[in-house]
């Protein structure tokens, strides 16, 4: 485990190749996604917080943190609960109900800086790296973290920059290595208007790493079909 490294796993989908189900609580050999995307990053990470914008008290169940991933939906200030790491409004909210809809679709973007602004109002994790990864690859390897940082420290001149993975085959641009340090620039880009990934990573020209060894670490569970095809890998990635 990389020391102090904060595992954020994107769960804010729309659903839309699942008639709108929610992606990471779609079930493969009786385990939800989620559950098989957490067990692959736990051992990479010291916390997971997962970003998502609906069955948010679902979610809970898997992560130390569970944050919406539209920023105006909460407030950064909220005092965080010294048990839980969740804010105290959070414990009584999100008991009422599973549902808890962003009002709009706003892009992984938008759930990445909405955990690097909770984390700058709660210093208490006391780190600056984040590992981002999406609900829907429960197959990432068990290095991911490792060889995304060997790639910074290939290419280091003191910025601590953006590392993106890639497969051999195209950029896998929520698979990254980001430090808080990088937050003014995000903020900056999503101030224009924009919203795509790939256009972030070529705006802040991020490194990339070399995963062309195993691609099929890669794949994206976002139909039925491809669960069930994939569905005895999935189930032997990891122990639970």
């Amino acid at each position: 485990m990389t020391p102090k490294l904060i595992g954020v796993i994107l769960a804010g989908g729309r659903g839309s190749r699942l008639d709108g189900m929610d992606k990471g609580l779609l079930e493969i050999d009786g385990r939800k996604l989620i559950e098989h995307c957490v067990a692959t990053i736990r051992p990479q990470v010291n916390t997971i917080i997962i970003s998502a914008n609906r069955n948010l008290a679902v979610y809970r169940q898997f992560a130390d943190i569970v944050l919406p991933d539209t920023p105006q939906q909460r407030s950064y200030s909220d005092r965080v609960h010294p048990d839980n790491h969740q804010p105290d409004h959070y414990q009584s909210d999100l008991s009422k109900s599973d549902d808890y809809p962003a009002p709009e679709y706003s892009g992984p973007l938008s759930g990445i800086i909405s955990v690097m602004r909770y984390l700058e109002q709660n210093q208490h994790h006391g780190s600056a790296d984040l590992l981002t990864v999406p609900c829907d690859m429960p197959l990432l390897p068990s290095d991911l973290a490792k060889r995304l940082y060997a790639t910074r420290m290939l290419h280091d001149s003191g910025e601590e920059r953006v590392v993106v993975a890639h497969d051999g085959h195209r950029v896998q641009p929520l698979c990254a290595l980001l430090s808080l340090s990088a937050k003014s620039r995000l903020e900056s880009f999503l101030a224009t208007g924009q919203r795509k990934v790939l256009d972030w990573v070529e705006h802040i020209d991020a490194l990339i790493a070399d995963f062309s060894d195993d691609p099929e670490k890669f794949i994206n569970i976002n139909t039925q079909e491809n669960a069930r095809r994939f569905s005895d890998k999935i189930k032997n990635h990891v122990e639970y």
